[in-house]
């Protein structure tokens, strides 16, 4: 399952939750099945590029690739950022690199520079733990 799935789930919920009205103070609160509780995920994860909790570590890059401005972009004068889902996986690489926002003429060569970057995976409690993220790759003409 890919980690924007997750993210966008987890936004949506958040949502519905806001939205919902306190029970009555009469009514007691609904106990969970055993079931759900132990397949739950853990409060502290690695989502939306954040790791938060005890003894967390957060992804650092180690391996930067400056992207090819694409020739055609630079003639048309073309600048901007562009902005991008990615995960970073347990063993610092970036996949499922999803762009959503930037110019189009610089969104490859953005994916292409992205896909080379190499990182130390974030961890918790000392285990590297794959962390949804958002990237961003700046052209910008002298």
């Amino acid at each position: 399952m890919k980690r924007t799935i997750v993210l966008a789930c987890a936004v949506s919920m958040a949502a519905a939750c806001a939205k919902k009205e306190p029970a009555p103070p009469s009514a007691p609160p609904a106990a969970a099945p055993a079931s759900a509780a132990t397949n739950a995920p853990p409060r502290t994860r690695a989502a939306g590029g954040l790791l938060s909790g005890p003894h967390t570590v957060h992804p650092q890059k180690i391996k930067h690739v400056q992207p090819t401005y694409p020739a055609e972009a630079r003639a048309a004068r073309i600048q901007g950022t562009v902005r991008m889902r990615a995960t970073i996986n347990e063993q610092g690489r970036v996949v499922d690199i999803e762009v959503f926002e930037g110019p189009l003429e610089l969104q490859e060569a953005a994916a292409h520079a992205v896909e080379q970057w190499e990182y130390k995976p974030g961890s918790m409690k000392g285990v590297p733990v794959a962390t949804a993220t958002i990237l961003a790759v700046s052209f910008k003409l002298d």
